[in-house]
């Protein structure tokens, strides 16, 4: 809501994110640039769960998201998932 009651337009709030981002951040970010961030925060710590983010963070869908986002994680975030896998089955 905006200081009058009514509902926030999407530049409004648009407007909010970036200028509060600016105040704590020094520098903008807008709502599509936070999607990112968090999309590849959520890829580092979950290589390869494209259904998950997609859902989470309102991408149209998981194969999209892997062409935009599948460029940035190598053979190493595999090997990593593997190597944990193995370390669990050890216990």
């Amino acid at each position: 809501m905006n200081c009058k009651g009514d509902r926030l337009s999407p530049e409004g709030l648009y407007s909010i994110i970036t200028n509060v981002t600016a105040r704590y951040t020094l520098r903008e970010a807008n709502p599509h640039l936070i999607r990112d961030i968090f999309t590849v925060g959520w890829l580092k710590d979950h290589p390869g769960d494209y259904n998950t983010a997609s859902k989470a963070f309102w991408h149209n869908s998981p194969r999209m998201l892997e062409k935009v986002y599948g460029r940035n994680f190598d053979e190493s975030y595999a090997g990593k998932n593997i190597e944990e896998w193995l370390e669990q089955k050890k216990k």
